[in-house]
């Protein structure tokens, strides 16, 4: 997803960059005015990611970016992306791990960020800044409520045997 502005008098705009597209020119399909364009949720996308290089033991890392769904499908990348290293010390290295394991420490890692902790608490205050960052008309009480979804990539399914 490509979002942005060429000057001060445009109104704020995002489209979907196809990945067929090989000439590297993004592809403007159509123009979505985000000012109103309700949000719908937040997702959070898992992959594997590169590892530190300076770590001799086996270790796995995971991204964590994060998006806002908009009505129109459309997702919005926030600049509040997290990610996990785990390492093995000792024993046979194996990743192997539920889905529900990884979706728990995802939700753990991102409601670090909110004001108070609680079972349903996200930084909804962040994620209102980064939309408004984006041109969305949006304040944290909009997103109080709205699902968090957490999507596991196929890459890491297969590291974490599932």
């Amino acid at each position: 997803m490509h979002a942005g502005m060429s000057n001060d008098n445009e109104q704020p705009h995002s489209s979907e960059i196809h990945p067929g597209d090989v000439s590297g020119e993004p592809v403007w399909p159509h123009l979505v005015d985000l000012r109103h364009n309700k949000v719908i949720g937040v997702v959070a996308v898992c992959d594997v990611d590169k590892a530190p290089t300076e770590n001799v033991r086996p270790t796995m890392s995971m991204s964590i970016r994060q998006f806002l769904k908009l009505a129109d499908q459309s997702m919005i990348h926030i600049d509040m992306d997290r990610g996990v290293t785990t390492t093995v010390l000792n024993g046979d290295a194996t990743w192997k791990r539920t889905a529900d394991d990884i979706i728990a420490e995802v939700v753990m890692l991102v409601q670090a960020d909110a004001e108070h902790v609680g079972p349903d608490t996200f930084p909804w205050q962040l994620y209102a800044e980064a939309a408004q960052e984006r041109g969305l008309d949006i304040q944290a009480s909009d997103l109080v409520g709205v699902p968090y979804t957490v999507l596991i990539s196929d890459r890491l399914a297969r590291l974490s045997g599932f």
